[in-house]
């Protein structure tokens, strides 16, 4: 990926959103090393840091992710791995939404402090105060 589409993406659809983070951790590849990138980080005063060449424990947080994405994807795509793009935005929303043993909460609660929204989830509401009574019933009996 070229360094100018990192800036890019990091700018439209993260810091445009969330604001700019403290830092910017990564391993030592050219697109977050090039200088599009360091003025970005110094315009926005994120400390860039990285971890050190054939290390990757050194990026530990993201090697897990990047290990449980591969995980998850290739359960949902078994058969199918043309089709890894388009189930991408289910897992992370199925990712984002799991509860995680190192913060004991999802990371939806971690970053936006509330839940994400299922379509089951609107559709309970939709149900009468009765109907909700019993959907726990219907659920056992299926």
């Amino acid at each position: 990926m070229e360094a100018s589409t990192v800036a890019k993406v990091l700018v439209e659809k993260y810091i445009a959103y969330f604001g700019a983070p403290d830092y910017l951790h990564s391993d030592q590849g050219r697109s977050f090393e090039a200088s599009v990138v360091l003025e970005m980080c110094r315009l926005f005063g994120i400390k860039k840091t990285r971890s050190s060449p054939y290390h990757p424990q050194g990026n530990g947080q993201a090697e897990r992710f990047n290990r449980t994405l591969l995980d998850m994807l290739s359960i949902l795509v078994d058969g199918n791995p043309g089709q890894w793009d388009d189930m991408l935005p289910f897992v992370m929303l199925a990712y984002n939404s799991s509860v995680h043993e190192s913060t004991g909460v999802t990371p939806a609660i971690a970053m936006l402090s509330r839940e994400l929204r299922f379509p089951l989830d609107v559709q309970i509401r939709n149900l009468s105060g009765r109907e909700a009574h019993r959907l726990p019933d219907y659920i056992q009996e299926t």
